[in-house]
C-alpha cells in the first residue's frame, strides 16, 4: 500500500495529539485523587496504628495523633495530666511516634487553639512539650480555629485572629526549627481545622494545610436539635478555595454508612476539592455521646478508603 507524504505527517500528528491528550487526562486524574488522612485519638496498640503502617505513606502520608489529655500537656493547661500517670505510659506514645515516622508516615501532633481563647503561648507551650516529652513531630494539627480573620482574639490580647495564627505558625515554622531538636522535622506542616470554609483566603498564609469540611455525610438533626450540615450539600464551587490545588486541603467526613458511599466520597474528590479524607462510620453527634475520632471505623470502611486512596 502506497502512502503519500501528506498522509504520513497526517498520521503522526494525530497520533502525537492523541498521546498528548492521554498525557494530560492521566495527569490530571493524578493531581486529583485524594489520599486518606490518618485521623485518630486512640492510644498505642490500638488496631488503627497498625492498620495505617500497613497501608504504607503512599495511601496515608500523615498520621493526626492526639495525647491522651487533648494536646494539654503542660502543667496548668486545662485537663492537664503528669505524664507519669499516662496509661498507656509516656514510653508507648514516644515509641509510637518513631514507629510511624520510620515507615514514612508524617506524625501531626494535636494541640487545641480554644478559637483563640487560650493564650497563644499556651499553645506554643504544648508544641514544645512534645518534642520535650521525647515525641517524633512531623508537624501540628492546630484544632477549634477561630472563625473571621479580622475579629479580635478571645484571650484579651489585643490581637486578630488573624494575627494570632500567624504568630503560632511562625513559632511552628520559624522558632522550633532554629532548636535543632532531630525529633522535629526541619519544615513541620501546619494543619488548621476550622471545620468549614474561612471567610478570607488569608488563612492558607497560617497553614499548609487546611480542614474545610468537617461534618457527616447526610445533613441530620440529633435529639438535642443541634443540625449537622451534610456533605453531599456542601461544595467549595465559587469561594477562595477552587483557587487553590487540591493538595492544600483536607474533608473529614462521618456517619459514612457503607462501602459505596466510600466510593462516591473518594470518586468525587475532585468536586470537593478535597486532597485529603478522613471517612468513617462513625457519628459526629457527640452530644449523644459518640467519641468520633476516638473509635475506630469498621475495618471493612476502613480497607475501602485505603483501596480508593491514589
Amino acid at each position: 500500500m502506497e502512502c503519500s507524504l501528506s498522509s504520513v505527517k497526517s498520521i503522526i500528528k494525530a497520533a502525537v495529539t492523541a498521546a498528548a491528550a492521554m498525557a494530560f487526562c492521566l495527569s490530571a486524574g493524578s493531581a486529583q485523587a485524594a489520599k486518606t488522612m490518618g485521623f485518630t485519638y486512640e492510644s498505642p496498640g490500638d488496631p488503627i496504628f497498625s492498620w495505617i503502617q500497613t497501608a504504607g505513606p503512599t495511601k496515608v502520608p500523615y498520621v493526626i495523633i492526639n495525647a491522651p489529655n487533648n494536646g494539654n500537656l503542660v502543667a496548668g493547661d486545662p485537663s492537664y495530666i503528669p505524664t507519669g500517670s499516662w496509661s498507656p505510659s509516656l514510653a508507648s506514645w514516644v515509641t509510637l511516634s518513631q514507629t510511624l515516622h520510620n515507615a514514612g508516615i508524617k506524625v501531626i501532633c494535636y494541640v487545641d487553639s480554644a478559637y483563640t481563647n487560650r493564650p497563644v503561648w499556651e499553645v506554643e507551650n504544648d508544641m514544645s512539650q512534645y518534642l520535650l516529652d521525647g515525641f517524633t513531630v512531623d508537624g501540628f494539627f492546630i484544632d477549634d480555629v477561630a472563625w473571621g480573620w479580622s475579629a479580635a482574639s478571645g484571650d484579651g490580647s489585643g490581637t486578630t485572629h488573624g494575627q494570632w495564627y500567624t504568630s503560632l505558625y511562625n513559632f511552628a515554622h520559624t522558632t522550633m526549627p532554629s532548636w535543632n531538636n532531630p525529633k522535629l522535622a526541619a519544615s513541620p506542616t501546619i494543619i488548621n481545622n476550622p471545620g468549614s470554609i474561612g471567610d478570607v483566603s488569608n488563612w492558607m498564609t497560617t497553614c499548609d494545610l487546611n480542614v474545610i469540611f468537617e461534618g457527616p455525610y447526610n445533613t441530620f438533626t440529633n435529639s438535642s436539635g443541634t443540625t449537622f450540615s451534610g456533605y453531599t450539600s456542601w461544595s467549595p464551587s465559587g469561594t477562595w478555595v477552587t483557587s487553590y490545588p487540591a493538595s492544600r486541603f483536607i474533608n473529614l467526613v462521618t456517619n459514612v454508612p457503607n462501602t459505596t458511599t466510600v466510593d462516591t466520597i473518594f470518586n468525587g474528590a475532585a468536586n470537593k476539592r478535597a486532597g485529603y479524607l478522613y471517612v468513617t462510620n462513625v457519628s459526629c453527634d457527640w452530644q449523644a455521646g459518640f467519641n468520633t475520632y476516638g473509635t475506630d471505623p469498621t475495618q471493612t470502611i476502613w480497607n475501602r478508603e485505603i483501596l480508593k486512596s491514589q
